[in-house]
């Protein structure tokens, strides 16, 4: 393995790894949220609370660095580790979030799409790849069309906030290949729906699966695998 391959790994997780453990000081800065809960959630606990969990911030740093640890051994150096990187830190928060609250702030969501967007802009303008880049977002806007679909057809089922989260994990799945976006998003779904059907299944209640399951962390850690190994599934595309 190269030295820069192994240098630009060990300055990703430094750097998504200290972005990490600031988690619950963004937390606590998110705005009081305007939607009610869905009648079958439980309560939704307060920013303070989400916060206030115990051993938070190192986790979440941890998470954040070995993630992007992980993606930099497996892209190397190069413009789709820097599509990818900027979604690590703010990914873990809110998959955090969504997991307690069953919210996507779009004060997360929309500037760290923002900043992925720029990366496309940059790469355009840099490296003169531009047929590339808008294949890339018109990819990640068909990914995201699909996402709205779903949520019109079944808004019980999926937030708009996933539909926002589709385009942000679509820009940087979409730059590392068909394969990784269409891998990475079906897995989501696939473990959302694996872990409604156990819970119903350990709570011997059918009503269970009325309930809103969190669509993002399970988004997230797809995007994370299909970014992954999705290249090893007959090479990459681009």
């Amino acid at each position: 393995m190269a030295a820069t391959t192994l240098l630009t790994a060990l300055v990703a997780a430094l750097v998504c790894g200290v972005l990490g453990t600031a988690t619950p000081r963004v937390v606590r800065r998110l705005p009081e949220p305007t939607t009610a809960p869905h009648p079958d959630d439980p309560p939704r606990p307060s920013w303070e609370q989400v916060a206030d969990a115990r051993h938070l911030a190192p986790w979440c740093g941890v998470a954040a660095a070995a993630a992007a640890a992980a993606l930099a051994l497996r892209l190397g150096p190069g413009w789709p580790l820097w599509w990818v990187l900027p979604v690590v830190p703010v990914g873990v928060t809110l998959a955090v979030v969504d997991a307690r609250t069953r919210l996507l702030p779009r004060v997360l969501v929309l500037p760290a799409t923002g900043v992925v967007l720029l990366v496309a802009v940059l790469e355009w303008l840099v490296a003169g790849h531009g047929r590339l880049v808008a294949v890339v977002v018109a990819l990640a806007l068909v990914a995201r069309g699909v996402f709205w679909l779903l949520w019109r057809v079944a808004p019980a089922g999926l937030g708009f906030g996933d539909v926002r989260l589709a385009l942000l994990l679509g820009l940087p799945l979409a730059r590392l290949g068909p394969r990784e976006l269409l891998l990475g998003l079906w897995l989501g779904f696939a473990a959302v729906g694996v872990v409604g059907v156990a819970r119903a299944v350990a709570a011997r209640r059918r009503g269970v699966l009325r309930s809103h399951l969190p669509l993002g962390p399970g988004l997230l850690a797809g995007a994370l695998v299909g970014a992954l190994v999705g290249g090893l599934l007959g090479g990459g595309a681009w």
